[in-house]
């Protein structure tokens, strides 16, 4: 099996029209061309879930931007379920690094809220070193074209009963794929980012994507999102031009506890910057519950700054993606899940998991050597008190090689046994003293 899927990725590498694939393949496999000719899509074939069902969109020439070192490349989408049935073609845009040399992570960057959305087409959002997609909302191109009262508002998810831009973006990954796929780090996973409803569109795309790009999917990185979008108190029962976008769209199948609750989520790490006051992107602290439930990697920081994507005006929370000296997630490497940390604070001002910063040094399927480290922020400011000088909390590790059963574990004079399971692990109360330096945690056999 793995042998068929790594032919076929050959086969993409030779860059031929999808209906010609299966008879270059088969032409491939009767001459007998060495297998090495593909090792530059082995990792991506090892992280990829199954294709998607084949769609070949119509693509631009590249045109140079940002000072000659990108690429954009435009590609339309037309019909369901890639786009609303409106006759239209549906623009995305891929920015590329210029000349494309190495590989390279994936960025989903959703546009906020727009009546004339434009960011597929234009030439911004060039970034150093990254692959970025630039989808479009479902009602591009202009919100005002589909009706007055209400305004059908579907903050990035379903839109007339059907998540188009979900497939949209999936399918864009794929166009990606085929086109660029020996210059992805596919190990690096998907970051989806996004401001206000960008932001939106990352959380509920994160449960709602189809397997070929959720499963991808490694961060969301979430400026002023609705973290609950469909709770009780969500957004989607708030605005009734919600419910007038999503149509006849079983709501329940965007319920981010349900979610967190089913495992979906589990390979995520999660940012949210936002505010308890922003009627336009509602930070709620059930999400944070819910990481601390579930066991979901988040990381969070929320102010009464409305809807400013710089935060509010004396007070001091970090913006940046991770904690200081975190390493950058990877869906290829083992993932630290903090939770149930007491030098969290709740409040209409507050943070979850503020200070903690892990990364797995060393692994096999008979231990763990990994790096922590507590380190408690002052002067914050709005009334948030400083962080304790220590700080009690869980760890769960995923995507270990560790093997099922029981294990002995130390954090320098803390010790105790905790059990392995499908390749991840949970360790209840540990403590560390805020630090500059990192503390080994070792976990045997």
């Amino acid at each position: 099996m793995c042998f068929v899927r790594h032919c076929a990725a050959g086969v993409q590498a030779l860059k031929l029209p999808r209906n010609e694939m299966w008879y270059a393949f088969y032409l491939i496999l009767l001459m007998g061309i060495p297998l090495a000719i593909y090792t530059n899509f082995v990792q991506a074939m090892e992280h990829l879930p199954p294709y998607p069902l084949p769609y070949d969109p119509v693509c631009s020439d590249p045109v140079q931007i940002g000072n000659a070192a990108f690429n954009q490349v435009t590609c339309f989408f037309e019909g369901a379920p890639y786009a609303p049935p409106d006759g239209l073609q549906h623009p995305v845009g891929f920015v590329l690094p210029r000349p494309l040399v190495g590989k390279y992570p994936v960025v989903i960057s959703r546009h906020g809220y727009t009546a004339v959305p434009v960011t597929c087409t234009n030439n911004n959002g060039s970034r150093a070193g990254t692959i970025v997609i630039k989808p479009c909302s479902a009602f591009w191109p202009d919100q005002r074209n589909r009706g007055t009262r209400p305004l059908l508002m579907n903050w990035g998810g379903p839109f007339l009963g059907v998540n188009y831009e979900g497939f949209q973006a999936g399918e864009a990954l794929d166009t990606a794929l085929w086109n660029w796929g020996s210059h992805i780090d596919w190990g690096k996973g998907v970051t989806v980012e996004g401001v206000s409803e960008g932001a939106t569109f990352g959380i509920l795309q994160s449960i709602l994507a189809p397997d070929f790009l959720q499963r991808q999917i490694s961060i969301v990185d979430a400026t002023l999102p609705h973290t609950n979008f469909v709770s009780p108190n969500g957004q989607y029962w708030i605005d009734p031009a919600v419910r007038a976008a999503w149509g006849n769209f079983d709501y329940h199948l965007a319920d981010v506890e349900t979610a967190m609750a089913s495992g979906k989520l589990n390979n995520i790490y999660f940012r949210i910057r936002g505010a308890t006051n922003d009627s336009l992107g509602r930070v709620g602290m059930e999400f944070f519950r819910g990481c601390d439930i579930y066991r979901i990697a988040c990381f969070g920081t929320w102010d009464l700054g409305g809807h400013s994507a710089t935060g509010e005006v004396g007070v001091n929370l970090p913006r940046g993606l991770y904690n200081e000296g975190q390493e950058p997630v990877r869906l290829d490497s083992p993932l630290c899940v903090f939770t149930n940390s007491t030098a969290n604070f709740f409040g209409e001002r507050g943070h979850y998991n503020l200070g903690l910063s892990g990364v797995v040094r060393v692994q096999s399927e008979k231990s763990v050597l990994a790096i922590l480290r507590y380190r408690s922020t002052s002067n914050i400011g709005g009334g948030i008190p400083d962080q304790p000088a220590s700080a009690t909390f869980d760890l769960t590790l995923r995507r270990t090689k560790l093997t099922d059963g029981s294990y002995h574990w130390t954090l320098g004079q803390q010790s105790g046994s905790a059990t392995a399971q499908a390749r991840e692990i949970t360790i209840t109360g540990l403590t560390l003293e805020s630090s500059e330096t990192y503390t080994e945690l070792r976990i045997e056999r």
